[in-house]
C-alpha cells in the first residue's frame, strides 16, 4: 500500500491523532506547572485563636518543658547543601592548582633530562645554529 503526504492530509484519523497529541501535550505542560507551583510553597495550617484561661479559675502551674529545636526549614537545608558544594569546589580548585605546580616542577626536570639526551644523540647530525637555539630554549625553560 503506497500513500503520499497528500492522502494523509485528507484522512480523518490523521487529524484525530494530531488533536489527541496536542491535548496530551497541553495537559502535560499544565500538570508540570501545577506540580512545580504546589511543591515550592509550604502548606499553612489554619490558625486557631488562643483560648484565654477563665478569669475565675486560678492559672495552673506550668511544668518545666524541654526546649524543642524547630525543624530546619527545607529551604535552609538546600542553601546549606549548595554552600557545602561551593566550598568543596573552591577547595578542589586549590588542590588542583597544587597538583599542577607539583607536576610541572617534576615534569620540568624530566623534560630537561630527556631534551639533553636527545640533543647529545643528534649532536653529530645537527648544525651549530640548531644546537644553539635548542640550548637557548632549554635555558628559558629552566628559568621558569
Amino acid at each position: 500500500m503506497s500513500s503520499s503526504i497528500h492522502s494523509v492530509q485528507l484522512d480523518w484519523a490523521f487529524y484525530l491523532t494530531a488533536a489527541a497529541l496536542a491535548l496530551a501535550l497541553f495537559f502535560l505542560a499544565f500538570s508540570i506547572r501545577k506540580y512545580l507551583g504546589t511543591t515550592g510553597e509550604p502548606e499553612l495550617a489554619p490558625e486557631e485563636p488562643e483560648a484565654a484561661p477563665a478569669p475565675d479559675l486560678p492559672a495552673p502551674e506550668e511544668a518545666p518543658q524541654e526546649e524543642v529545636a524547630p525543624a530546619p526549614d527545607p529551604a535552609s537545608r538546600a542553601e546549606e547543601f549548595v554552600k557545602g558544594l561551593y566550598d568543596r569546589l573552591l577547595s578542589l580548585d586549590g588542590r588542583v592548582k597544587n597538583i599542577e605546580n607539583d607536576l610541572s616542577s617534576g615534569l620540568n626536570r624530566d623534560f630537561t633530562t630527556k631534551f639533553l639526551e636527545d640533543l647529545i644523540a643528534d649532536l653529530e647530525s645537527l648544525d651549530k645554529l640548531t644546537i644553539r637555539s635548542r640550548i637557548e630554549y632549554l635555558l628559558k625553560d629552566i628559568k621558569k
